[in-house]
């Protein structure tokens, strides 16, 4: 066990880090351990038990409403039956087979797809941009894969803005726009070069551990159409160059608390409340970048996604004002159910 000031940061990722970091400025002791660096022992007052987290998981999360979350598809029912739009999916288990005419008409209705593990986190496992039945066969086994229960969803893909609102206590903590991993072409160089080259870059590094994390060129390889990635981008071309936008594949964040339409805040506490998640990160695919006076017909919101123990790092610079304020309201929620 390390105490306070003893704790390795350096094997902590950023929430854990910015937790610990700010609980000792409060006086509050503090203790980790070498086999989980996620699992912290807080202690707000002398003498008090340890409220005990996991990252930014609070000891009030049930056990079972945090292994619903991991689970996609039991997700995607309870949000449906309480009045939230989710993606149309289907399950394939090795019990549940679906006939190859089955998912030939359901990639024809929603022109591409998105097949991932069932029970996987951090993007892995995932595949986009299906869009003919060869593809979908080897996306299901590469899905399948990377899933504990060897369970797979088939999703219609969503086009548009992805965006992750985070609930503390079932009330608005912090919203941001997470952009997929993309490279910015200067006509002599091609897009692996370009890759290459962004990784060499100092916030980039191990994932969660570092600001950035660094682009995988498999990935990029297995997004992108064959030979594309040996193109030479034109100057200032944007490309895509990975699926998803999970932080973890290198993405981007920009931070949208001031942005974020009302209504979908309320559709995030909602989330939160169905699930039973005290804290809850609620990924949105909407049409469009949101305004504060963007509707409801104009974004067409759907929840992607439920996450019982996110992220709270929201924001480009760590340490500015308005992270550690959203780190600081953390601990105060903890403090509050010790």
């Amino acid at each position: 066990m390390q105490w306070n000031n003893d704790i390795d940061l350096s094997e902590r990722q950023f929430t854990a880090r910015l937790i610990i970091q700010r609980s000792l400025l409060r006086g509050w002791r503090v203790a980790g351990f070498d086999s989980n660096p996620a699992i912290i022992f807080i202690y707000p007052h002398p003498g008090s038990k340890p409220v005990k987290v996991f990252s930014a998981l609070p000891p009030n999360t049930t056990y079972i409403s945090a292994k619903i979350a991991r689970d996609k598809h039991i997700t995607s029912e309870l949000l449906s039956q309480g009045g939230i739009a989710v993606p149309a999916e289907l399950l394939l288990t090795e019990k549940i087979t679906i006939s190859d005419e089955k998912l030939t008409d359901f990639i024809d209705k929603h022109t591409k797809i998105v097949v991932k593990p069932l029970d996987a986190a951090h993007g892995k496992g995932i595949t986009m941009g299906v869009n003919n039945l060869a593809k979908l066969h080897k996306a299901i086994i590469y899905a399948s894969s990377n899933s504990p229960s060897k369970k797979v969803l088939i999703q219609e893909e969503l086009r548009g803005h992805d965006i992750r609102i985070v609930t503390l206590g079932y009330e608005f903590l912090e919203s941001m726009s997470r952009i997929p991993p993309h490279v910015i072409g200067d006509g002599q160089h091609t897009i692996r070069e370009l890759i290459v080259e962004l990784n060499k870059h100092e916030d980039r590094g191990e994932t969660y551990k570092s600001r950035l994390a660094k682009i995988s060129i498999d990935k990029a390889e297995a997004f992108l159409e064959p030979g594309e990635l040996d193109r030479i981008a034109s100057s200032d071309e944007e490309v895509q160059v990975i699926g998803i936008s999970n932080i973890g594949t290198g993405g981007t964040r920009e931070n949208t608390k001031k942005t974020v339409p009302e209504f979908l805040i309320n559709m995030a506490i909602e989330a939160a409340k169905i699930m039973e998640l005290p804290v809850c990160g609620v990924d949105f695919i909407v049409a469009k970048k949101p305004l504060p006076n963007s509707t409801p017909e104009e974004l067409q919101a759907k929840v992607i996604e439920v996450n019982s123990c996110p992220s709270l790092t929201h924001y480009e610079d760590l340490n500015s004002d308005d992270q550690l304020l959203a780190i600081d309201k953390y601990l105060d929620y903890i403090e509050s159910i010790n």
